[in-house]
């Protein structure tokens, strides 16, 4: 496996135009950026590269949503500790996952 750069981002957006947007503007600010289309893909990213410093995480998508990727983040070991920034345009459906405390 490659080394990577300490500044490295995974988006999961399941939108197209927003993800490469994002993508765009991070490499363009120097991260290495990788992205996944849905919570599925970002989990299979994650457990074949070294955990990014920051993970960009759309709440509502389809296959794996952004509640249930959260979930599956907290209850491994090797994961749980990488910050997660929540985009979504329902803000409701995040706050109970805002409420929970990582351990």
């Amino acid at each position: 496996m490659p080394e990577m750069p300490l500044k490295t981002i995974l988006i999961i957006e399941d939108d197209h135009d927003t993800r490469v947007s994002m993508r765009q503007q991070l490499e363009s600010e120097g991260y290495f950026v990788f992205s996944a289309a849905n919570g599925q893909q970002g989990m299979e990213l994650l457990r074949r590269i070294k955990p990014p410093c920051l993970i960009l995480l759309d709440l509502v998508m389809p296959m794996m949503d952004g509640e249930a990727f959260v979930k599956t983040i907290e209850a491994d070991p090797s994961l749980h500790m990488i910050p997660v920034v929540l985009i979504t345009a329902f803000p409701d459906r995040a706050k109970p996952l805002l409420a929970r405390e990582l351990v």
